[in-house]
């Protein structure tokens, strides 16, 4: 039996013996009434047990957001230019904030796969940084845990 599993923005066509599945389970649909780029803005400006963003940063902080990898998923398109007209209302400039992505061991996104991800405004509105680990002069040996790990 041929079976198509989603991979990215692909599908990925996989063979397998019927013997061999036991059943193909599909994630239960929501239909929720608001878009989520509006539950988003609202958690967002609404937060529950805090102040808002805007009301705990000041003029001149510089302000480092640190987001998941491509791997993951997550509406960072949705979430950046909330975030960041937030903390313009607080008075952080674009020039004081900065992106961090760590990317472990997998190919560091290209300039396209950000701008899709983040959106073109943002990537032109604050500086974007890709953490590269196997550049030595970017880490900072913390130590070992128990089992001698570094850390």
């Amino acid at each position: 039996m041929k079976i198509n599993i989603p991979y990215g923005k692909k599908q990925v066509g996989i063979s397998i013996n019927e013997n061999n599945l036991l059943g193909i389970l599909h994630p239960k649909r929501s239909y929720g009434r608001k878009p989520e780029s509006l539950i988003i803005k609202e958690a967002i400006l609404n937060p529950m047990g805090c102040c808002r963003l805007r009301d705990l940063v000041s003029p001149k902080e510089t302000i480092a957001i640190v987001v998941p990898d491509l791997a993951r998923v997550c509406p960072r398109k949705l979430i950046l230019p909330i975030l960041l007209d937030e903390l313009k209302k607080g008075g952080i400039r674009d020039k004081d904030v900065t992106i961090f992505m760590a990317v472990g061991m997998l190919t560091p996104p290209t300039r396209p796969e950000i701008e899709e991800a983040f959106g073109k405004n943002v990537v032109r509105r604050v500086k974007v940084k890709i953490h590269d680990p196997s550049d030595a002069s970017n880490l900072t040996n913390l130590g070992y845990v128990a089992n001698g790990v570094p850390v």
